[in-house]
């Protein structure tokens, strides 16, 4: 309710200020306002004056020379004055439930109304079993409506300024819209501080322009947007692939959001502590507070810019060989000898193993589940299909020269993701399975981007699918305990009429008929018990004979509907991968990293590992198998090679009768990416780590891993030491591990927290070391021998940023409730004031909350999740958890900054470090797994 009046006060103040109407008659006060006769005497408003009018006569515009009287301040303050917590509570009980009834009426019956109504409307109390439980909820709700009380005497305070401002002359008005900015010449009459924490100011291009906030949702809610909507949705200076994932906002903004809308910027504080001019906004419901340096100017009209750079991708260190929370197949698309396929994040990757070069297909703007390959045309034009998560998943087929879109299939046949896909051996269907409950098997014309039939699969997931190579019309899918065969029927049409590139157009759905049967497992294929076996892959042989991996790790060959024959004793473990090679072989991979060679006759031949196992350490489990077959055989391999993806996330070349593998691709295996550190002393050098428990050190320029180890904990963040010796790693556990650089061999390691270790930063000189721990924590360590030197004291949250300032004297953190402390270091102890360090150069800034980073949350529902500075282009690289990669000026000082953006990654990008010659970005995804070397043009 208190809101509900400032909104109503702050609008007609800005009313009056932007139509240059006003009239003292408009704040008369009357006693349905809730005001007192004694708060207008107090507050010296005139009694005599009449209640607000119902209606608004015509008022003749004040003349600019005529000084208009404001209304008092005071005024407004007693119309907005909220009323005690218990009274409001009472109001909101009374308002919300019925009359009560007779028995309620009586003594004590309307307490207990007022408590059943507490705990009902509670959100985190379930049922209100007891009367302590209820007066908890009370003292609960007093203390969040006390807190609600002082945010609002803050915005009380900002509307005086506004009326300051209009009594001195100091606001002008656009008329089209009505938007208060800060005119040229009252830049000259407003105290200094007002220069620096005025962001709206003629001189940045802003008079005449309506402010705009931006805000985006989740990617999978709402819908799309055509690319010109969606560039100017994202900050201004959004590049087009950021167009095609920005999403519309589905639900309304709050009443402070729209004040702040209606304001041009939030809530402004003239004078701060120790007299420093101050800005006050909001970052994810907590007021966060910075100060300008000293001198700034804020209005050269390049901060008001985008940058002048753009970032092009230059190579993925990464490939979905798992995806969490879904089941789906991770395949490898093999198209030409040295030229495979295969999805990661956002993208479909090209690699060419040959030059070790990727091109990327970048318009899916969700994750990419599925990639499937069609039977090269008679020009020899390949076309891919590729599937998409979401709410409404879409299909995009494209050219594999150019990696350029042929079409996107419609969004309205799938939900939740494209799970599987198939073209038919002719290439004139294309088969797709979603991810909805029935497992939604739809056909499509591919070409003309139409379906002809759906047809619910199955009730449990689907694991694998494929045509038959013989008889065209016949799709098998495998997946929980079942086994289906689709029969595809074209009524009244001629199929071997049908020449390449298929015409379908006198086709129309519902035109196909689709027939369904399920596969007989016998007494062959069913397992112990009596009960069928879970497929988990499934491959056809040349003759129509297809071939499934059981979670058991048996083998089963089908011939039609039923079990023919269980191949045993190649697998204790699930398998998880089958592939046809030339000459009707078969290979399959489980779950344990071993592969098994089978005859045309099916006889087992010979068994592979992957690599040789070491002591303590598991071999990667085999996610994906793709023959390369004669066209290996033609470039002089033996014919007998596989491309194999693993788990770890590499993708190998593996020689089954050698034994040798042939790595094509290195990246870190399934879990998160959790650390990421460039190099100080060589640009071409960078290290990462993830909870696969690894560390790596990467060559940018061979695009290629230097050196790796396995640690005994999962790591959860690194620092690269200014010498560019030593790395000093955070594990879960607690402990702090400082490892060589080049041989990543152990120097030292302590063990002070019983936490994980979120943070360590190495000081500017290299003699410390600061550790920040999930406990909200920081302990400062000497680099020798990490004996404790210090400790900072006051965090009330996990610790998740730390910046050293150049000269190492002082320290500044960011918490995950964005709470922005300082202090003096070594020594530690409790935080400095803020405005002390307004000064303060900072070696490298990587704190999420503070002035030259207020730009960066330009949505109150996206989560920036990490920011890094470039000193020499003077940019600032941020990422989020929408997957968005973007630059923006140093310092982003301004609401919703326009940056540039870029798209690749999936949510959450946990991790941005500049190279040493900042002509380079990397970013470290979560879930992804992937790292994304980006270039900076």
């Amino acid at each position: 309710a208190a809101r509900r009046r400032l909104v109503l006060a702050a609008q007609l103040v800005l009313d009056s200020l932007t139509m240059r109407h006003f009239d003292p008659s408009d704040w008369a006060l009357s006693p349905e306002d809730g005001v007192d006769a004694d708060a207008v005497a107090d507050a010296g408003v005139n009694g005599a004056l009449t209640p607000p009018r119902a209606t608004r006569t015509s008022v003749s515009p004040v003349s600019p020379g005529s000084a208009a009287v404001p209304p008092p301040a005071a005024a407004v303050m007693a119309i907005v004055q909220p009323k005690k917590p218990i009274e409001v509570l009472r109001e909101l009980s009374r308002d919300a439930l019925p009359a009560p009834s007779r028995h309620e009426a009586s003594v004590g019956g309307r307490d207990r109304s007022l408590d059943r109504q507490l705990a009902s409307s509670d959100p985190y109390t379930p049922g209100g079993e007891s009367l302590r439980e209820l007066r908890t909820t009370v003292a609960r709700h007093e203390v969040t409506l006390e807190v609600q009380h002082r945010a609002i005497a803050e915005l009380v305070s900002t509307v005086e300024q506004l009326l300051l401002g209009h009594a001195r002359g100091d606001l002008m008005v656009s008329p089209p819209f009505g938007s208060p900015v800060f005119s040229p010449g009252s830049l000259a009459r407003l105290p200094e501080s007002t220069h620096a924490v005025s962001t709206r100011t003629a001189d940045s291009g802003s008079a005449g322009r309506r402010p705009t906030n931006v805000a985006t949702t989740p990617r999978s809610a709402g819908r799309r947007v055509s690319s010109a909507s969606a560039a100017s949705a994202i900050s201004g200076g959004a590049t087009p692939a950021s167009a095609l994932y920005e999403k519309r906002m589905s639900y309304g903004k709050t009443p402070e959001s729209a004040l702040s809308a209606r304001l041009g910027s939030p809530p402004l504080k003239f004078g701060g502590e120790d007299g420093a001019s101050s800005v006050r906004y909001v970052v994810r419901g907590r007021y966060v507070t910075g100060y300008a340096p000293s001198g700034f100017n804020p209005a050269d009209p390049m901060l008001a810019q985008p940058p002048a750079c753009a970032l092009q991708l230059e190579h993925v260190y990464g490939y979905r060989s798992h995806t969490p929370g879904v089941s789906v197949p991770n395949p490898l698309v093999v198209v030409s000898p040295d030229v495979v396929v295969y999805a990661a994040a956002r993208l479909c990757v090209v690699l060419d193993a040959s030059t070790n070069t990727q091109t990327f297909y970048t318009h899916h703007v969700e994750d990419v589940l599925s990639v499937a390959a069609a039977p090269p045309n008679a020009d020899g034009t390949i076309y891919l299909a590729s599937g998409e998560t979401g709410r409404r998943p879409s299909i995009h087929i494209w050219a594999l020269a150019g990696c350029e879109q042929l079409i996107a299939l419609p969004d309205s046949q799938h939900e939740r993701g494209v799970g599987l896909l198939a073209f038919s051996a002719d290439g004139i269907w294309l088969a797709s399975v979603g991810l909805d409950n029935h497992r939604t098997l739809v056909i499509w014309d591919w070409r003309r981007g139409a379906p002809l039939v759906s047809i619910k699969a199955h009730n449990e997931p689907l694991y694998a699918m494929a045509f038959n190579p013989v008889d065209r019309d016949v799709l098998s899918i495998a997946g929980v305990k079942s086994y289906k065969l689709f029969r595809i029927e074209v009524p009244h049409a001629d199929r071997s009429s049908m020449k390449l590139p298929p015409s379908l157009s006198a086709i129309e759905a519902p035109a196909l008929i689709i027939t369904k049967r399920t596969g007989v497992f016998g007494k062959v294929g069913c397992a112990a018990g009596g009960q069928p076996q879970t497929l988990l892959c499934l491959a056809y042989t040349p003759d129509g004979h297809a071939v499934t991996g059981c979670a058991s790790g048996d083998v089963l060959v089908w011939k039609g509907q039923e079990v023919a024959t269980k191949l045993r004793g190649a697998h204790e473990a699930p398998v998880y991968a089958v592939a046809v090679l030339e000459g009707s072989a078969l290979v399959t991979g489980d779950r344990q990293g071993i592969l098994a060679l089978w005859d045309s006759s099916f006889a087992h031949v010979l068994s592979r590992a992957l690599d040789e196992r070491q002591d303590g350490c598991d071999l990667p489990a085999v996610r994906s198998l793709a023959g390369l077959g004669t066209r290996r055989a033609e470039a002089g391999a033996s014919p007998v090679s596989v491309l194999v993806g693993c788990s770890d996330g590499s993708i190998r070349e593996l020689s089954l009768a050698s034994g040798v593998a042939q790595v094509w691709m290195q990246a870190h295996g399934q879990g998160n990416l959790t650390g990421l550190a460039t190099d100080p002393t060589d640009a071409g050098r960078f290290a990462s780590c993830a909870s696969d428990r690894t560390v790596r050190v990467w060559s940018a320029a061979n695009r290629w891993p230097v050196s790796s180890c396995t640690l005994s904990e999962e790591a959860a963040s690194l620092d690269w030491h200014p010498d560019g010796e030593r790395l000093a790693v955070g594990l879960l556990n607690g402990s702090v591990l400082v490892l060589r650089a080049d041989s990543l061999e152990p120097l030292a390691s302590v063990k002070r927290r019983e936490e994980p270790i979120l943070v360590v930063k190495w000081s500017p000189c290299g003699n410390f070391v600061a550790v920040g721990s999930k406990d909200g924590s920081i302990d400062i360590l000497k680099a020798d021998d990490l004996a404790h030197a210090g400790s900072c004291k006051g965090l009330t949250a996990a610790l998740h940023k730390i910046d050293w300032a150049k000269d190492g004297s002082k320290l500044q953190s960011n918490s995950a409730d964005c709470e922005h402390l300082f202090w003096a270091v070594p020594v530690g102890g409790h935080p400095i004031s803020a405005s002390t360090c307004r000064d303060v150069d900072w070696h490298g800034y990587s704190c999420l909350v503070g002035w030259p980073v207020r730009g960066v949350n330009d949505s109150e529902v996206v989560e920036v999740t990490d920011v890094a500075r470039s000193e020499a282009l003077d940019v600032l690289a941020a990422t989020d958890s929408f997957g968005r990669v973007r630059l923006l000026r140093w310092p982003s000082f301004r609401e919703a900054a326009p940056a540039v953006t870029a798209l690749g990654h999936s949510a959450h990008v946990v991790r941005a470090r500049f190279t040493a010659d900042d002509e380079l970005l990397l970013t470290a995804g979560g879930q992804d797994c992937c790292l994304m070397q980006w270039r900076i043009v």
